[in-house]
């Protein structure tokens, strides 16, 4: 293990990108400065992407470089903040976390531990979450969550090996994480994801009508990357969930009710798959009835947006190929 008086520590370039974060955006670098990694041995660059509520103005109140690049995709955001960089690392993280001020140390830690060049954590709830947060991130409740892929609020990767796979895919609204994580994947590299170096999330959707908006955003690009979208096992949850709501509404429009009703019960079994599959992570046997049925109502939400989003997806796509 190595020691804090015998390491040479890196510089680390933190990379943040943001767009209307003036709620979070001063918890966010407050976190950052309280650091104990070396001050003149990291660097943190963000990137405002179309910000109306002033957050570069917030920003620019700590020493922290301000770049703008408007109206691009996440994905372009953060290779922006990767260019700009100086240092060796990169951690990347968004403007609506907060991280523990050993969080820069344990990352560097961990690359140079494991041996690897690229490791990810998971998020962690805030003082007061919400409902929604509390039962949607269920690891949350005993601790963090610890993601199969990487998430892009919290990843340390060398800068090197982010540039030998060519940053993250900024053609894509969203999934730009994963992607890199899966490209990393087949280029040889191993991607750990280390519960000890979660951040926390001031971010989450906090209510219904903001949680069916993530999820729809997340789905817009299920058509345009098909490719991705079939290697997901969710995705074919999300596609029997639309095509069966479609056909119970066709049915009841026919006047055959029973039919329809059936088609709207089918329509609820992938959320019961994915209820099942959070319950089974969280490794918990404490919910009641009550809370099991709004962790079963938020799967529904879930799959109600993706279904949207899906839907939308394939409205874009088809006007394009018509202009």
């Amino acid at each position: 293990m190595m020691h804090d008086d015998d390491m040479e520590w890196p510089l680390v370039s933190i990379v943040l990108p943001a767009h209307n974060e003036a709620n979070s955006i001063n918890a966010c670098l407050d976190s950052i400065m309280a650091s104990d990694y070396p001050r003149d041995r990291f660097e943190t660059i963000l990137v405002d992407n179309s910000s109306t509520d002033g957050t570069p103005d917030l920003a620019r109140q700590f020493p922290v470089e301000v770049y703008e690049l408007p109206n691009v995709n996440v994905g372009a955001v953060r290779n922006y903040g990767a260019g700009k960089a100086n240092g060796s690392i990169l951690a990347f993280l968004d403007a609506d976390c907060v991280v523990d001020p050993r969080w820069l140390k344990k990352g560097v830690e961990t690359l140079q531990n494991l041996s690897v060049d690229v490791v990810g954590g998971g998020i962690k709830l805030g003082a007061s979450p919400s409902w929604v947060e509390s039962f949607w991130l269920l690891e949350c409740r005993h601790g963090s969550t610890r993601p199969t892929e990487l998430i892009g609020c919290n990843i340390f990767i060398r800068k090197s090996v982010f540039e030998s796979v060519g940053g993250f895919n900024e053609q894509i609204t969203s999934g730009e994480d994963t992607d890199i994580s899966r490209k990393l994947k087949a280029s040889g590299h191993s991607v750990p994801v280390i519960t000890d170096l979660a951040v926390v999330h001031l971010g989450n959707a906090k209510s219904m009508t903001s949680f069916i908006r993530r999820q729809q955003w997340h789905a817009e690009n299920y058509i345009s990357h098909w490719k991705s979208s079939i290697a997901d096992p969710v995705f074919y949850l999300v596609l029997w969930f639309t095509l069966m709501v479609a056909s119970s509404f066709f049915f009841i429009a026919l006047n055959q009710t029973f039919t329809g009703l059936a088609a709207a019960l089918a329509a609820l079994l992938p959320a019961g798959i994915l209820s099942l599959k959070r319950l089974k992570r969280a490794s918990t046997q404490e919910f009641n009835p009550v809370k099991l049925a709004l962790i079963f109502s938020l799967d529904v939400l879930y799959l109600a947006g993706r279904s949207l989003g899906l839907l939308r997806g394939m409205i874009r796509e088809i006007t394009k190929r018509l202009l």
